[in-house]
């Protein structure tokens, strides 16, 4: 029987857990493996229709916070008493797949692993992409498997009772500072709502996905996450603005006569993210942190209305279980509306010398041009930031906030060439900024020019109505929404991350790998032969019409990276000419065309304009500085016309070998 096979091959991977005495390194590493292989048997079969499925459920998760606990205490080394526990552990697992269970389920999960690589082939990855894809799936937060649309219409959003994440009852996802102070309980809506009717004078009257999608009401709490909460304003204001889903899309489930999300009383939902180069699911519950009146600790919608919003609590708890939890140190929007809508981050630099603009820079008057031509057509959505450099009194003095980031949701030329920006501050209000102690300290928001208090830059009604800005609703919303000049971003909020929209490049492809650490030296300053290196030939057409080329690599996130919370990779891409597809770059300084700059910064941009035939074969060329671990990556290219992406093939015309004495 199939079920026989199965088990047996389950059997005899299990006993790598036994105690291999003389090689107590090997077994750490044997059993931390099995213990992946074991924690992902476990949440597929609590996904399936199974019988005694509440019994198998609680057995589950002391078996998952056992393998848990065994992990962590591997990891310290600590082996020599924990060879008993390890066989305990075997003879527990071998005891739970006796249980009575259907058949078809045990078929299922012995062929799951196979169909996932099936699935991910017909997605035309090579059998090295999948295993990179794979590898890249287990990080310290969890499991995140790729994404693939007939798993999620599949899956079972109608459990018998309210659904809670095995992962978060394992191990409760880490609140923030400022949570932590006021923190009372998980809870669901429907509890939310019974405590708000009790305790608050704002009463809550019912539960939905989502009331409307604008970034208008969307309001960040006590968590350090301004810059995904500024993603999702300017995400919800591109689809607003659109009405091309872009939110809306990332939630299940779905209504299936509109394809909206909608509100699940079983509390069970799927979020797509872009993470590790590919979309995954992340399997989130709708047990929201609140404080003693039924308060949200967490980002959420802010109406007058009654109305319990779910979609920014969803999408912000999805997000903080990828990223290990609310105890967020925080991002940049770059790379969080990256992990929301898969679009192209780019960072703008400005050059420190107007006169020497390097090839990652970009002078003010160029990005102006930029981004207002392509505004009209929603090619981009855009955050920008505040230095930490910019000083604390200065900052509160403008009603500005060091280190905080804010949405973009509009930019507008007028007809007497005045430049502006309406911005949004996540907090939304004039408002708080949170401290060790939750104190609150209070700013009166942005108070340059252009702001409700300017009388003076809006004294002119002609121009207010150019603008569209009604002084009355200014002087009262408090939604966090203003103008600023683009003198005054240039002055103030000088990191400016734009995501570009991948459509409007009709020609793209990707690849995913992974560079060993053992392959080539450690510093390639002198030679870069060892290096991953890819071809690009650009076709006739692509010179002709002098085409756009944009190069995107994309590290991988590693569990030891989140564990640390260190990055030190620093990555780029240089590109060269070279004369033919089969070429290597030897040296760095040989033909290279485009620079790349450093960063450990997730994703890395590299744009490049074709210029003539004789750049028309161009070496793309990886490189780390001072490598010292594996890293996986996704090299996605985007062009305006027909180019060709490959590998050059190490055929030497001569090779010899020389033995040392």
């Amino acid at each position: 029987m199939k079920k026989d096979n199965w088990a047996n091959e389950f059997y005899a991977a299990m006993n790598l857990f036994k105690p291999i005495r003389m090689d107590i390194q090997n077994r750490i590493d044997a059993r931390t493996l099995i213990l992946a292989q074991v924690e992902q048997l476990l949440r597929e079969l609590l996904q399936r229709q199974v019988q005694g499925r509440e019994q198998l459920k609680d057995k589950a998760n002391i078996l998952l916070l056992g393998a848990m606990v065994h992990a962590e205490r591997g990891e310290t080394k600590k082996a020599l008493g924990e060879c008993e526990m390890a066989d305990k552990l075997v003879a527990a697992i071998r005891e739970f797949l006796l249980m009575s269970y259907k058949p078809v389920a045990l078929d299922r999960i012995r062929i799951g692993k196979q169909n996932r690589i099936n699935k991910l082939k017909r997605k035309n990855y090579t059998r090295e992409e999948i295993e990179v894809l794979l590898w890249s799936s287990r990080i310290a937060s969890g499991v995140f498997q790729p994404w693939i649309d007939e798993e999620v219409r599949a899956y079972n959003f109608s459990p018998d009772k309210p659904w809670e994440d095995p992962d978060c009852v394992l191990k409760p996802l880490k609140l923030s500072k400022e949570q932590r102070v006021r923190f009372c309980k998980w809870a669901r809506p429907s509890e939310i709502i019974a405590m708000r009717d009790k305790k608050t004078p704002k009463p809550l009257r019912n539960i939905t996905m989502i009331k409307a999608i604008t970034p208008d009401t969307i309001k960040q709490s006590c968590v350090s996450d301004c810059s995904f909460i500024a993603g999702i304003c300017v995400a919800a204001e591109f689809e607003r603005r659109f009405d091309r889903r872009l939110v809306t899309s990332l939630i299940h489930p779905q209504s299936p006569d509109t394809g909206m999300p909608i509100y699940n009383e079983k509390g069970v939902y799927i979020v797509k993210l872009w993470f590790n180069g590919v979309e995954r699911r992340v399997l989130v519950d709708d047990l929201l942190p609140v404080d003693e009146n039924g308060e949200l600790l967490c980002s959420h919608t802010e109406n007058n209305d009654g109305c319990l919003e779910l979609w920014v609590p969803i999408l912000e708890k999805a997000y903080m279980k990828l990223c290990g939890g609310y105890d967020f140190p925080g991002s940049n929007s770059g790379v969080d509306l990256f992990c929301l809508t898969g679009w192209i981050p780019e960072r703008i630099y400005f050059p420190e010398d107007p006169d020497d603009v390097k090839d990652f820079e970009s002078t003010p008057d160029r990005v102006w041009e930029r981004l207002l031509d392509a505004y009209k057509y929603g090619d981009y959505l855009t955050t920008v930031s505040t230095s930490w450099d910019l000083k604390e009194e200065e900052a509160t003095e403008m009603g500005l906030f060091t280190g905080h980031a804010y949405a973009v949701l509009r930019i507008f030329q007028s007809s007497n060439g005045t430049k502006l920006l309406q911005l949004k501050n996540p907090w939304a209000s004039k408002i708080t900024k949170l401290t060790d102690v939750w104190r609150i300290m209070r700013t009166q928001g942005w108070t340059g020019r252009f702001s409700a208090q300017d009388k003076h830059s809006w004294s002119d009604p002609a121009f207010c109505e150019e603008v569209g800005y009604d002084a009355s609703s200014s002087a009262t919303d408090d939604n966090g929404i203003f103008w600023m000049s683009w003198d005054d971003v240039l002055l103030y909020l000088c990191n400016i991350h734009v995501s570009w929209n991948p459509e409007l490049f009709d020609f793209r492809t990707e690849v995913h790998a992974r560079w060993d650490a053992n392959v080539g030296p450690e510093d390639d300053s002198y030679n870069l032969s060892h290096n991953p290196q890819y071809t690009i030939t650009l076709s006739e057409e692509a010179i002709r019409s002098k085409a756009s080329l944009w190069l995107l690599l994309s590290r991988h996130v590693t569990k030891q990276e989140q564990e640390n919370g260190v990055v030190s990779d620093f990555l780029t891409l240089h590109i060269h000419r070279i004369k033919d597809e089969n070429q290597l770059v030897f040296s760095p300084d040989s033909n290279r065309i485009l620079e790349g700059i450093y960063t450990n910064n997730q994703h890395v941009l590299v744009r490049y304009d074709a210029e003539s035939s004789e750049n028309q074969v161009l070496s793309i060329v990886l490189s780390h500085d001072m490598k010292s671990h594996d890293v996986g990556y996704t090299l996605s290219c985007y062009c305006t016309k027909e180019f060709k992406l490959g590998r050059p093939k190490l055929d030497f015309a001569l090779r010899q070998t020389i033995l040392g004495s």
